[in-house]
């Protein structure tokens, strides 16, 4: 990540050494391989770098500081449905603010003793009322009966599992 960023740098310095599409080319191919991240959980892993790149595509930044290892004790299909849910979520909420420098999310996992803390953080437009319903936010989409089941999902998730 660090070669990445330092390398991005000096191709915003190059003065005519290589063509426009060339550099736009060369960082392109920077921007995929500065997703790819290493978190020491290899479900994690392949959900940030999918979701890094579709919010490097919608100019969304995607900040995330992960322990995967203390992720372990959980089933890889347990892991990708709670953190699809978290970030698809998240990603819908700031992908339409115009202003862009809020289109901001911050995952954070970590362990602390025996207890691992999730922490996810986003922007969202203020304009729409959420209601709540068993402490569940309910959708503001059109045809309700048909979302709303990646909230309950991850709450069923912490209330009854793993405890």
């Amino acid at each position: 990540s660090i070669m990445c960023h330092d390398i991005k740098h000096r191709l915003q310095r190059q003065d005519g050494e290589y063509s426009d599409s060339k550099l736009r080319e060369l960082e392109d191919v920077l921007s995929k391989y500065d997703t790819m991240c290493n978190t020491g959980n290899e479900v994690i892993d392949i959900i940030l770098a999918e979701e890094n790149t579709y919010c490097v595509n919608h100019n969304i930044q995607l900040v995330s500081f992960v322990d995967g290892k203390a992720l372990d004790f959980m089933a890889k299909e347990h892991i990708y449905s709670l953190f699809d849910n978290f970030l698809h979520n998240a990603i819908e909420a700031v992908e339409t603010l115009r202003d862009v420098h809020k289109r901001y999310i911050k995952l954070n996992i970590s362990q602390m003793g025996e207890m691992v803390v999730i922490n996810v953080k986003n922007y969202f437009d203020g304009n729409t009322s959420i209601e709540f319903v068993d402490g569940i936010p309910q959708s503001t989409k059109s045809g309700n009966e048909l979302h709303g089941y990646g909230f309950k999902s991850i709450k069923d998730f912490g209330e009854n599992r793993y405890e």
